[in-house]
């Protein structure tokens, strides 16, 4: 799936997923991500929505969190036209039903004038201008908690269902520790596979020294090779070398690329 994301997203990507594990609230995590999401992916609004399962029993839904970076949006007035019709949300459906982690479009069940022949759209969709959406979610403690970019033409790309689906593969396991609030192993596994910092600690799994590790790390972290020299005290030139023995050791060519795969050889051992 990484191999599909340019250089530019899977850059953007790493930087959204850093600045996400410094929320120290769900509801902090919410709002980072959903306008995040939004400067990634081209939408009119980008929502975070969690419901009860229940709704297609009873056909009414009951949202227990929502952030939507619409900010004009009246979000009390929408979630009452939501709720209302939401059991007809085919990727909400094929969650509860399923549990399918895949990121599916309206596009993906619907032609489009079957799509507008839905109380959904006529009632809530079309009166903010979406006209097609992308979702990705999970089931938890009965709530079906969802991410979801809305947009004002019909279907996504490919490229774009990958953007999503590898964003909620790091912030989901995440956003479970923030809000159940352990220190459960298996949370700290999800958390590790993106926690930059941890490139230092393993840096002999990766074939690499320690310095070329501390280096790596203040990359992971943004810092330009001129930073880095004064961060750590020595010329540029030799940041650029050590740079450059990093790679070769990673069997990798570029920044990001070195920081990917030292993130997944890094998962890969803590989940053995």
């Amino acid at each position: 799936m990484l191999k599909t994301l340019t250089v530019s997203q899977l850059k953007h990507v790493l930087l959204l997923i850093e600045e996400a594990h410094k929320a120290t609230s769900d509801q902090a995590l919410r709002q980072c991500i959903v306008y995040g999401v939004g400067a990634l992916i081209d939408s009119v609004s980008c929502a975070w929505t969690e419901l009860n399962t229940d709704l297609f029993k009873t056909k009414v839904a009951t949202t227990t969190a929502v952030d939507i970076s619409d900010d004009e949006m009246d979000v009390e007035k929408a979630l009452l036209l939501f709720n209302q019709y939401a059991w007809q949300h085919p990727v909400i459906a094929k969650i509860i039903n399923t549990g399918d982690p895949s990121a599916l479009s309206m596009s993906n069940f619907f032609t489009r004038s079957e799509f507008k022949n839905l109380e959904l759209y006529r009632f809530f969709y079309s009166t903010h201008n979406v006209e097609d959406q992308l979702s990705v979610g999970y089931i938890d403690n009965g709530n079906v908690k969802g991410l979801s970019v809305n947009r004002a033409t019909w279907g996504f790309t490919q490229n774009e269902r990958n953007l999503l689906v590898h964003i909620a593969r790091c912030v989901f396991p995440f956003y479970r520790m923030l809000q159940h609030n352990t220190q459960n192993e298996i949370e700290q596994q999800s958390l590790i596979e993106v926690n930059i910092n941890t490139i230092t600690t393993y840096h002999k799994a990766l074939g690499i020294t320690p310095r070329e590790a501390e280096l790596l790390a203040q990359v992971a972290h943004g810092k330009s090779n001129k930073q880095i020299s004064l961060i750590c005290g020595i010329s540029e030139g030799t940041v650029r070398k050590h740079l450059e023995n990093t790679f070769r050791r990673l069997e990798v060519n570029n920044r990001v690329s070195a920081i990917t795969k030292s993130i997944k050889i890094i998962q890969r051992l803590v989940s053995e």
